[in-house]
């Protein structure tokens, strides 16, 4: 029969002590409140407040906060899309150190190699869109991307929900048209 040894009541206490003290600096490193991105529309009066509340509830941090400004609508086209959410977005992840990405060459199975950016770290993994962030992307007939010719017809529309477009913030290159495998799952 094995015999343990009792320690003493101050080792005892000091271990304990350590523990106390150690155990919030984990649960801090691994709060998911600090991999979250608010994104909020100045366009939208409510969209702030909301923004906001949100944050402070859930312990986001105030700098994970990222202000866009566009019209407020449910849906929107490609090019309001680029340039009023995706492109400000990525600046701020980027200025903000929450994504990190270095030059590299992208294979495309239809162009070929191109340069583009490739993501090398992320300290995010969820964008919650406040409401007054548009919902949806409507199809744009002007978008002609090549497609193999045995593509069905499906596969040449490219309207989008804004979000699922956001998951693939972190990859270049991508074609709009058609269903993208997701490369995080």
């Amino acid at each position: 029969m094995a015999t343990f040894t009792r320690l003493p009541d101050p080792w005892l206490r000091l271990i304990a002590s350590a523990a106390l003290l150690w155990l919030p600096c984990a649960a801090r490193a691994d709060d998911p409140a600090s991999r979250v991105v608010i994104v909020y529309n100045l366009g939208d009066p409510d969209s702030r407040p909301l923004a906001d509340y949100y944050a402070q509830r859930r312990g986001v941090p105030t700098n994970q906060i990222c202000a866009i400004h566009m019209r407020a609508a449910e849906k929107i086209t490609r090019q309001e899309y680029n340039d009023q959410i995706r492109d400000p977005l990525w600046r701020f992840l980027t200025k903000q150190g929450l994504l990190y990405q270095e030059p590299q060459t992208i294979f495309d199975s239809v162009l070929g190699k191109i340069p583009g950016l490739g993501t090398v770290g992320a300290k995010i993994s969820y964008i919650v869109l406040m409401y007054g962030v548009p919902l949806r992307i409507d199809p744009d007939p002007n978008v002609v991307e090549k497609l193999p010719d045995n593509t069905q017809k499906e596969a040449h529309r490219n309207e989008a929900s804004v979000e699922s477009e956001l998951a693939t913030l972190p990859s270049t290159g991508l074609r709009i048209s058609g269903w993208q495998p997701n490369p995080f799952f």
